[in-house]
């Protein structure tokens, strides 16, 4: 991966970035990441009429996207079923080895 040095970021701007960070518990590096990927999607999109060409570098999800996506997914997932037979079904899996 290559480094990359931004000179001249205005005050304001560094703070709100900062606020940003803290908000979603990121570092300042990873938060300047997200930022950089919305934007480049967003700029894409804009060019290609809404898409990103299958394959293209841009298709490529970063570590911070990857972060995001999980993020959004955490805590999404739903089960009518009780506590302890999921965790039952976790140990059987994991010491029987079953297979799907």
């Amino acid at each position: 991966m290559v480094n990359l040095t931004i000179r001249n970021i205005p005050n304001e701007i560094l703070k709100r970035i900062r606020i940003f960070a803290a908000k979603e518990r990121r570092s300042l590096n990873s938060e300047m990441l997200m930022i950089i990927e919305d934007g480049l999607s967003s700029r894409i999109a804009g060019e290609t009429g809404g898409t990103v060409p299958p394959g293209s570098a841009h298709a490529v999800i970063s570590a911070a996207g990857r972060e995001r996506i999980w993020g959004e997914l955490c805590g999404s997932w739903e089960d009518s079923r009780e506590f302890s037979v999921l965790r039952d079904e976790i140990y059987q899996w994991r010491s029987m080895g079953k297979k799907q």
